[in-house]
């Protein structure tokens, strides 16, 4: 054996010696109980959370009903997962169906069974829940000024289901028409994945700029004013609105116009009929009170709904309505008002309509 060899094998010896010397650390074992030991956590997702999980992948629908008064614009703002909506659809289309005005321009209702009124908030009218207590949805109601930019707050709602905004000559295609006591709801509905918090509409008005071109000025629909009727503003449904006034009587032609896709002559004859406490009248009964009418060269439907007595259940008013279609709109032209005055003016408003130059 040479030198190297002896001074590496002294080495290892050496080594060993010492580690030899040192105590081995004993090994012990420790039981911990189940329930704290944190693996049943891991194997199993509470429901909560798989719930939570579940709610998560569902896409949001947002519906916004739009009340555009002289004095003030009413939103009510209903948001929540898609399924929920339109389960709970029963519950809140009767409920905007029904939504009123008092004498001070402000929404008055009846809560339905299982509803409740949330706590006052900044910038909230009034927050009313219904449904299951884990499931409840909400329903914002918000006032602001009269006169907003209904393109801005369509934005502004798609912009929150993280939708792409849109122009001023698509809008028709974003909003339909509801019924609600005296006064149209515009109706905002769409579906995507909210990816923000509730902000509020604009409070801005019709001066704050709007995404998207504007239709031009000669898109607008003309008219020649009867005589004697006052023009009210424009609102963000109404086209044009013409006032008359006797004493403490008042009508009113109105004009608007929605996707003619989305709207029949007959559900909406049956809606004014409703409103005038006409309820018994059959699809018969109604399509003898339509003739035929021609607006600007476009043959369309109007319907007398002129009640002949005040039976019970029936209103002091009536309605002449108007329909046509042109290219993807419907038009709607309606003398609504007190029965008398609304008769005594069928010939104003057969003058009113010769005169109509749709765009």
């Amino acid at each position: 054996m040479n030198t190297i060899s002896r001074y590496v094998l002294g080495v290892s010896l050496a080594l060993g010696l010492l580690v030899g010397c040192q105590p081995q650390a004993e090994i012990t074992q420790h039981s911990i109980p189940k329930d704290r030991s944190g693996l049943e956590h891991l194997r199993k997702t509470p429901p909560a959370a798989t719930a939570a999980k579940a709610a998560s992948t569902e896409d949001d629908r947002m519906l916004v009903a739009i009340a555009d008064r002289e004095d003030a614009t009413w939103f009510f703002k209903l948001t929540g997962p898609v399924s929920r909506v339109a389960t709970a659809e029963s519950q809140w289309r009767p409920f905007l169906e029904a939504v009123t005005f008092d004498e001070s321009g402000k929404p008055k209702w009846e809560l339905p069974e299982g509803w409740s009124a949330g706590p006052q908030r900044p910038m909230r009218f009034a927050t009313l829940r219904f449904g299951a207590e884990r499931s409840s949805l909400e329903l914002v109601v918000s006032q602001l000024s009269a006169g907003q930019d209904l393109l801005a707050n369509v934005n502004r709602w798609r912009g929150q289901l993280g939708l792409s905004p849109t122009t001023q000559d698509k809008l028709p295609d974003e909003l339909t028409e509801l019924e609600s006591g005296d006064q149209k709801l515009t109706v905002f509905d769409a579906t995507g994945k909210m990816s923000g918090g509730m902000m509020p509409p604009f409070a801005g008005g019709r001066s704050r700029p709007s995404a998207g071109p504007s239709r031009p000025a000669t898109a607008a629909v003309q008219f020649d004013a009867p005589q004697g009727w006052t023009k009210d503003p424009p609102s963000m449904f109404l086209k044009a609105r013409l006032r008359k006034t006797d004493g403490d009587r008042s009508a009113q032609i109105s004009v608007s116009s929605l996707p003619a896709s989305a709207n029949k002559w007959l559900p909406n004859v049956k809606r004014w009929a409703g409103q005038l406490g006409m309820n018994s009248l059959d699809d018969a009964a109604l399509d003898k009170l339509t003739t035929k009418v021609t607006v600007d060269g476009v043959e369309g439907q109007q319907v007398a709904l002129i009640p002949a007595g005040l039976d019970d259940g029936e209103s002091p008013a009536a309605t002449v309505a108007v329909m046509v279609k042109k290219n993807d709109n419907a038009w709607f032209f309606k003398l609504t008002g007190d029965r008398q005055l609304v008769s005594d003016n069928r010939e104003v408003f057969a003058a009113f309509l010769s005169s109509v130059k749709l765009p």
